[in-house]
């Protein structure tokens, strides 16, 4: 949620990643039953099927996500294809 620019930190990642390289992302990615309340505050943060487009389309394909932290907190893991 830090990036201003999602799609092309994620495609920066994986330019410098060798391949078959993992990348574990740990970020907020506010639960559907919470995201109506911070949507003002937070207005650019992904769920979860924005994330894993943007990790295909950066050749992060989304090998594993879990959720922590009552869905606030998520990790997700990636290998570079």
């Amino acid at each position: 949620h830090h990036w201003a620019d999602k799609p092309r930190g994620l495609k920066e990642v994986a330019r410098v990643l060798r391949p078959g390289g993992s990348f574990i992302l740990a970020d907020l990615l506010w639960p559907g039953w919470i995201r109506w309340l911070v949507s003002d505050a937070h207005p650019s943060a992904p769920n979860l099927e924005i994330l894993e487009k943007m990790l295909r389309l950066a050749g992060l394909p989304m090998q594993t996500h879990s959720r922590m932290t009552h869905g606030f907190i998520t990790v997700t893991a990636s290998i570079k294809s």
